[in-house]
């Protein structure tokens, strides 16, 4: 390249190295990351992700032990859903939402659905309580 690439191309390579299972390249990738935006914490994550899924567990504790030295912390994965114009937001094991017994309750339905067990009782009748 004429320039140096910028994160956002190393962020899209990391991307694609995920894509088509490249460990190798998705390992160069998250390494320039950190050199470039030492203080991004899904950087970390995403190496530690990478040797997790390896097993790796010498390199993920050194990648934490980088992060929490830098006193970077993983922010707590958020999904928002819009139900009668009303926004419900859900984060990671999160269960201050007024619904989530049942919400748990449907996605531990769903999930046993999927995996090919017997159709939970009550399934084809449940819907959205509000």
């Amino acid at each position: 390249m004429p320039m140096e690439p910028s994160p956002r191309v190393w962020v899209v390579l990391v991307s694609a190295s995920i894509t088509h299972g490249n460990a190798e390249m998705q390992d160069l990738a998250c390494r320039f990351l950190i050199q470039l935006e030492p203080e991004s914490p899904p950087n970390y994550v995403s190496l530690s992700n990478l040797h997790a899924s390896s097993r790796r567990w010498d390199v993920v504790s050194e990648v934490r032990t980088m992060m929490k030295e830098r006193c970077l912390t993983k922010t707590t994965g958020c999904s928002w859903i819009s139900i009668n114009n009303t926004t419900h937001s859900f984060y990671a094991a999160d269960k201050l939402h007024p619904c989530s017994k049942s919400i748990y309750q449907l996605l531990d339905d769903l999930v046993l659905l999927m995996n090919g067990a017997a159709v939970p009782h009550n399934f084809e009748n449940l819907t959205w309580v509000s």
